[in-house]
This record gives C-alpha cells, sequence and structure tokens, in this order.
C-alpha cells in the first residue's frame, strides 16, 4: 500500500512525495523450515496412513532422503531445498503413490514449505485373509 506525505515548506509551498514503504532489511530466522510437509491418508477412510512400514522418500537433483510417518500420518524432508523433487510413499497393504515435479521455492530468508497430500489406495484384500 503505498501513502503518500505531504509537507508545507518554509515559503507555504506545499510539497507531496511517495512514502517509503521500506522498515528496514528483512530479519530472517535461524530456524530451518521443512522443504517438504507431505500428509499421508487412506484415500476412502482419510484417517492417517501409519505404522513401521510407511516410507517416505523424496528426491530431487543431488538429494534424496527417506523418513517415516509420525502418528498423524506426517512426514517432513529436505530442510532448506528448493527444487523440484519427487515424491513417493510406500505403506503395506496400499498401492504405492508418487508424484513428480513438486515445486519448493525459496524467499529471501527460507524455502516456502510445499504441502503434499499422499491419498492412498488400499491393495485388494485376497480371498481367505
Amino acid at each position: 500500500m503505498k501513502h503518500t506525505v505531504a509537507a508545507v515548506l518554509a515559503s507555504g509551498a506545499l510539497l507531496v512525495m511517495p512514502a517509503c514503504e521500506f522498515i528496514g532489511p528483512e530479519v530472517c530466522t535461524t530456524e530451518a523450515k521443512p522443504s517438504l510437509l507431505i500428509t499421508v491418508s487412506d484415500s476412502m477412510t482419510a484417517e492417517p496412513v501409519t505404522g513401521a512400514g510407511v516410507r517416505v522418500i523424496a528426491s530431487t537433483a543431488g538429494f534424496a532422503d527417506t523418513v517415516g510417518v509420525n502418528s498423524n500420518g506426517l512426514a517432513v524432508i529436505g530442510h532448506e531445498r528448493a527444487g523440484r523433487f519427487r515424491v513417493q510413499v510406500d505403506a503395506p497393504g496400499y498401492f504405492s503413490w508418487v508424484r513428480e515435479g513438486v515445486r519448493v521455492t525459496a524467499d529471501e530468508c527460507h524455502v516456502v514449505t510445499a504441502d503434499v497430500s499422499a491419498k492412498l489406495r488400499a491393495l485388494p484384500v485376497s480371498e481367505g485373509q
């Protein structure tokens, strides 16, 4: 939003000039922001998919990481890494889920975390199970 500042000079002339919006230099924190926040859920029930066998794999040029999910089905990957990511989620009893080209950008200080929602489809239940 631009403001104008009016000043009356000693001569009686009115001077109108734009007010500066600049308050000061950007203040950056030392906090490391995650590149990706992945929510893993069941596509039919919307319940979080959790457990020891759930793996989230993210990769971009020169970087790859594999993590598990917490009790809410959340995974955090790639602190302060911008780029285009490939995200894969594997969980027992579900088809693999893949998303290519997840874009993570950066501002003056940190990455802008990309929220990814992985809705997994359950494998068909075989007879006799």
